[in-house]
């Protein structure tokens, strides 16, 4: 019972936080899915395709794994740049519309 009224209010609370999303930028919460999920696929080839490549360079040269450590080195500092990048956009982007908001 009670779990399943902390989902309700859960999903209530969800659904006012999507509402002001909608409000802030004038999307809707399906193309803000859209967006975030587009940015989640890039980062997920940020990090497999170095990868990909030390495997593939390994394969080819015939080391042991030295360029899959490279790889992997590789893609995790690419998204992890990333990840720095759209969080401090995220976060410049939310100021911005608190601020807008805070006027009105």
């Amino acid at each position: 019972m009670f779990i399943a009224c902390f989902m309700i209010q859960k999903n209530s609370e969800n659904q006012q936080d999507s509402e002001n999303q909608q409000d802030r930028d004038g999307r809707s919460p399906l193309a803000i899915g859209y967006m975030w999920a587009t940015v989640i696929m890039s980062m997920s080839f940020e990090m497999a395709i170095p990868i990909a490549l030390g495997i593939y360079t390994d394969f080819k040269l015939g080391t042991k794994c030295v360029f899959l450590i490279l790889g992997v080195f590789l893609g995790v500092s690419a998204m992890t740049m990333n990840l720095v990048k759209i969080s401090k956009n995220n976060q410049k982007t939310q100021q911005f519309f608190d601020k807008n908001n805070n006027k009105n």
